[in-house]
């Protein structure tokens, strides 16, 4: 049986590290992971030794299983965020840095990574961006859980069962 989020965890897995242009640069190693809004919110205020962001949250869907077992297809939405750095910048300076030099970066990894897994595809090569400036969540209280920058994508994702994951080249 296949198992949608642990396939994407695998693939992603092979992600690398975006650096960006700062001085000195900064390295990111995307976090693949996945829930409902009430699992991202106990994940953003959990404490932890290890980078959160730039964070690929899998929101949670249904899945189309072939009755062979051998492909299933999900619409897939995908959040890719990173904690805004500049809550109070204008959208022109967070494109210039923060969407330019991590979040868009990351989103043509994930784009290579589909294409070139050998056990994923983009149905149709048909998927939507939307891209978030200054984009926050926040819990019943009224209390922001995080500001992010991020991007919204969504594309109908099939995969193969019967495949072997291939090592990506992301050049």
């Amino acid at each position: 049986m296949i198992v949608f989020e642990t396939a994407l965890a695998s693939i992603f897995d092979q992600l690398p590290i975006i650096t960006d242009q700062a001085t000195p640069p900064n390295e990111f190693k995307p976090r693949f992971e996945w829930g409902t809004q009430d699992v991202l919110n106990k994940f953003i205020t959990l404490a932890d030794t290890t980078s959160k962001y730039p964070l690929i949250w899998l929101v949670n869907g249904t899945e189309n299983h072939t009755v062979s077992n051998k492909r299933v297809q999900r619409q897939t939405r995908i959040v890719i965020a990173k904690e805004s750095e500049s809550p109070n910048d204008f959208n022109r300076l967070l494109f210039q840095t923060e969407f330019d030099l991590i979040l868009n970066p990351v989103l043509e990894k994930i784009l290579k990574a589909l294409e070139r897994s050998g056990i994923s595809k983009i149905v149709n090569y048909d998927y939507t961006v939307q891209r978030m400036p200054n984009y926050s969540e926040v819990l019943n209280e009224g209390k922001t859980v995080a500001i992010w920058n991020a991007i919204v994508f969504e594309a109908n994702i099939e995969l193969h069962g019967q495949r072997c994951l291939k090592t990506i080249n992301f050049n």
